[in-house]
């Protein structure tokens, strides 16, 4: 099984935002019902890998997790109808 707490996904690319001018180790994306709330394991979690220099983002949408991967990868979510 999966551990208590790990984010739902987990991409393992460096990006550098410009607008920040700041390099991220990668990206974590915890996933929710609209109402959903984070759970304490998963606090921690989402802590822990942004003090290793990760952008973590907790989604209440598809959407949003959606263009957010496809963004940091490099694809146009547009062009995937996000």
């Amino acid at each position: 099984g999966v551990r208590s707490g790990i984010p739902d996904v987990l991409v393992f690319a460096r990006h550098y935002n410009a607008v920040l001018d700041t390099e991220y180790t990668g990206l974590a994306v915890e996933l929710k019902t609209e109402h959903g709330r984070t759970s304490g394991n998963q606090d921690r979690w989402l802590d822990h890998l942004r003090g290793a220099g990760w952008y973590c983002e907790v989604c209440h949408e598809w959407t949003r997790a959606a263009a957010l991967i496809l963004g940091w990868v490099g694809a146009d979510p547009r062009e995937w109808g996000v």
